[in-house]
């Protein structure tokens, strides 16, 4: 049995693997006979250094860890940046996700959290590039921190309509702001099937009304379980 773990800059997230299934666990809550059956914890982490140590410290050191990372090929896909290993390892992993449950298809996969993050994926297996942008909580933050007299209340996930205040119009702006972002990148590549990820993915698929676009919550998981028979 395997544990992977997805830690991103807001949340960590984690899943037992045992036989092709996936369980959704709380590290902290792993009893000492589970970490017995574990054989390797896979680490995908955009987190800051701190973060990376306390999640560390959190596994027993008898078990093996394997950090990964972005490489220039994997699994028949290839990345596109000239420095491979500066693509962020939660997009490359997207990518490695999508590319084992829609192979020989071209895909836009959009992961939706802190950032929005959205990649091409060509039906060759070649990365076509990518675009990056805060996400919807995230927006409202950068916007309230920058301006005097600007507040923000937590966003509606509701239909995105005019806003009578101040806190509402920031938090629709937000709104439009991503779903706009979306639209433009499905425009650029309308082929491409869509498929989403992250906290807000099914906000967005719902707001998009298109029945093309698809929400998969485990896409990071599926591309970091396909590392655990190659370490």
């Amino acid at each position: 049995m395997q544990l992977l773990i997805d830690q991103g800059n807001s949340r960590t997230k984690a899943k037992l693997y045992h036989q092709g299934e996936f369980s959704t666990v709380a590290m902290t809550e792993l009893t000492a006979d589970q970490w017995q059956q574990i054989d390797q914890v896979l680490i995908a982490s955009v987190a800051s250094v701190g973060q990376q140590q306390q999640l560390q410290h959190i596994i027993p050191p008898t078990t093996p860890v394997r950090w990964l990372r972005s490489s220039a090929h994997a699994f028949g896909i290839t990345n596109s940046y000239p420095l491979p290993e500066k693509l962020g390892v939660d997009r490359w992993l997207a990518m490695l996700g999508a590319a084992l449950l829609y192979p020989a298809q071209s895909v836009l996969v959009i992961d939706a959290g802190t950032a929005v993050t959205m990649d091409w994926l060509d039906a060759d297996g070649m990365h076509a590039g990518g675009w990056i942008l805060a996400g919807l909580q995230t927006q409202q933050r950068i916007l309230v921190a920058a301006t005097a007299q600007v507040d923000a209340d937590s966003v509606s996930l509701q239909a995105l309509q005019p806003a009578t205040s101040t806190t509402a119009a920031v938090a629709e702006g937000a709104k439009a702001a991503v779903l706009g972002a979306v639209q433009q990148a499905i425009s650029l590549r309308p082929d491409a099937m869509v498929l989403l990820t992250g906290g807000d993915a099914a906000f967005i698929q719902q707001q998009l009304k298109n029945s093309a676009v698809l929400v998969e919550p485990k896409l990071i998981f599926y591309g970091l379980a396909r590392f655990i028979d190659n370490n």
